[in-house]
């Protein structure tokens, strides 16, 4: 089984922080942030192969230097065309050859979750598609994909809804996905995202089962202040400095 982890932004928002070092390789409490992806990517005993797709750039000035071996499985990085989730998904499952099923995350997420946990809920479902879910508060909804979910099938699908937005659900996108491999014939080559242009009709289809699970964090590192505050959060857990009355400063299950 092969994954694919997009990780193809140029990661402007952060500022200084990516000006020499690409984000997925930024330093996160003793590692890279790469590294919690492929931390939660291990904890799935049939994969054998991990692709990570980052920009042309973030490539030239990480692949010859860069280490990412110590994994039960294979890890290699390839350049991607910068076309959002969706575009750069179809090209690197094509560079990738996926022709079976696969997992799909993206790079930036720091989280903890059990992707072995998550295909064995895909296999059960028999759904074309699986994406992993975490409870997240009404505050954190707007700047989320949000799911109903009944009886493991995502009904509904908002993606960032607006504050008045009537949605029903605090289920929100956690960045990891399983699909079968008949979902990369309809996702359109060119630039846009999947959470947009494929998602809702999975969901139409009653093709999308959601994965619920708990995770004492979830940070997307985008900006300088949601990197600050995953360094503090992952420092406290490690007992290296003291902790605050607000330990999570993401969007926390």
């Amino acid at each position: 089984m092969k994954a694919i982890v997009l990780a193809a932004g140029k990661g402007s928002r952060l500022g200084q922080y990516t000006d020499i070092t690409p984000k997925p390789f930024l330093p996160l409490g003793g590692k890279k942030i790469i590294h919690y992806v492929l931390d939660n990517l291990s904890t799935a005993a049939q994969l054998k192969e991990v692709h990570v797709a980052l920009s042309p750039r973030d490539y030239e000035h990480v692949s010859q230097r860069v280490n990412l071996n110590g994994y039960p499985m294979k890890v290699e990085m390839m350049p991607a065309l910068g076309w959002e989730t969706g575009g750069d998904l179809k090209s690197t499952a094509y560079m990738a050859g996926v022709n079976g099923t696969f997992i799909v995350c993206f790079g930036d997420n720091v989280t903890h979750i059990d992707v072995g946990a998550l295909l064995d809920f895909h296999k059960k479902m028999g759904r074309l598609a699986t994406v992993a879910l975490f409870n997240v508060t009404d505050a954190e909804r707007s700047r989320m994909g949000i799911a109903r979910v009944s009886d493991g099938v995502v009904t509904e699908w908002k993606e960032k809804p607006a504050a008045h937005e009537v949605v029903g659900s605090n289920l929100a996108n956690a960045g990891y996905y399983v699909f079968e491999p008949s979902v990369l014939d309809a996702i359109p080559y060119g630039k846009h995202k999947t959470e947009v242009s494929v998602l809702p009709k999975l969901v139409e289809q009653g093709q999308l089962a959601g994965f619920l699970f708990k995770t004492p964090y979830w940070f997307d590192i985008g900006t300088p202040e949601s990197y600050e505050q995953a360094t503090r959060m992952i420092l406290e857990q490690k007992g290296v400095i003291a902790p605050t009355s607000k330990a999570n400063g993401g969007a926390a299950a």
